[in-house]
């Protein structure tokens, strides 16, 4: 128990902990799990890899109107009249992009995973044909990016080293206190009454 500690703080600090050493002190069910999470966890770094075509057009629609947007905010900083059509123009964008964005889900509900927030298309919902309320990429690195779908399931090899440690320390610690009811079972009393 006290090395499976050791070895979590060293994770915990972000120190590297070589696999041998896992095999070693995680039971072979438990190094088999962690095995088992970085084979899922490179899964769905291949599957970031791969995003769908309609989801490249979507950013590419998406950095158009975010492009004619910035535009309109910086003409209107400078007094300029050309403002409110620059804001036009990503407007039109920003309703291509609703517009392809919703026939796509329609036709693929997948496509949910990919994308930062619920993609509710109903009248009265969050997105809006605006800069603050479009529904943003998971691979995205805008500041706007509220996470979540595949990239919310992403871990490090780290955390999953961690995770691993972590579930064999409560695994042990849950064997300990299954063992010491069963001695106070036994025995007639509780264990700790002495």
């Amino acid at each position: 128990m006290q090395k499976l500690q050791e070895i979590a703080e060293q994770l915990g600090l972000g120190k590297n902990v070589q696999n041998r050493k896992l095999q070693a002190w995680l039971s072979a069910d438990g190094y088999e799990l962690y095995l088992a999470a970085w084979a899922e966890q490179q899964e769905i770094r291949d599957t970031l890899k791969a995003k769908p075509a309609v989801v490249q057009e979507y950013e590419e629609l998406l950095r158009t109107a975010t492009f004619w947007h910035n535009r309109a905010v910086a003409a209107e900083a400078r007094g300029q009249a050309s403002h409110s059509e620059l804001d036009d123009r990503a407007t039109d964008y920003y309703e291509r992009a609703l517009e392809r964005l919703e026939e796509s889900v329609h036709n693929d509900a997948s496509l949910h995973a990919w994308f930062d927030r619920d993609l509710d298309f109903s009248v009265g919902s969050d997105l809006q044909a605006n800069a603050g309320s479009m529904p943003i990429v998971i691979t995205s690195r805008s500041a706007d990016n509220r996470g979540g779908g595949l990239v919310f399931a992403k871990q490090t090899k780290q955390e999953v080293k961690l995770a691993a440690v972590e579930r064999e320390i409560l695994n042990l610690e849950a064997d300990v206190r299954g063992t010491a009811v069963s001695l106070g079972d036994l025995l007639g009393r509780d264990v700790g009454d002495d």
